[in-house]
């Protein structure tokens, strides 16, 4: 599969888990937290589908247009092993929905910030929040879900926090 069809079905894939998030996290108060600014396409559907909640943007380094960046008060700038710890002890138990598409292109480096981060997260997750991504995370408290059939296996991954 070329690089483009990759592209494709990732952002299908990532399109089709919000959506299918929007109506899981109903009834679940809280925030929305996304890992990762880009291009901000992600975070562009994200306050599209979920219009009266709040999208929080983590990002080392923010070059999105700035009609597709949160405003300043929502943006988290700087090294997501130092920001999100202090950022999930103050919101603890408040966000509803946790998107997680941090990427450098260099998968074993991605994969082990995802596992690392996992722990720091934990504590902001709201009861039956839904946490999302591209890679495989492993925070405490939650269950894996199915992703819908049409996405091929280990192209994302939909967990639950427990309820508490």
């Amino acid at each position: 599969m070329s690089r483009l069809e990759s592209f494709i079905r990732r952002m299908q894939a990532q399109r089709d888990c919000i959506n299918l998030a929007a109506g899981m996290i109903e009834d679940v108060p809280g925030v929305v937290w996304e890992f990762g600014l880009g291009n901000g396409r992600s975070y562009d559907h994200l306050r599209e589908t979920f219009p009266d909640r709040e999208v929080f943007v983590f990002d080392l380094k923010p070059y999105a247009p700035m009609e597709f960046r949160p405003p300043e008060d929502r943006l988290i700038v700087g090294d997501v092993l130092q920001t999100v710890p202090a950022a999930a002890a103050a919101s603890a138990g408040k966000v509803a929905l946790l998107h997680y598409d941090v990427g450098t292109g260099h998968r074993d480096d991605d994969v082990a910030l995802a596992h690392t981060l996992s722990n720091a997260i934990a504590p902001a997750l709201a009861p039956n929040a839904i946490a999302m991504g591209v890679y495989e995370l492993s925070i405490p408290g939650t269950s894996a879900l199915e992703t819908p059939e049409h996405i091929g296996p280990g192209r994302y991954f939909i967990y639950r926090r427990d309820g508490v």
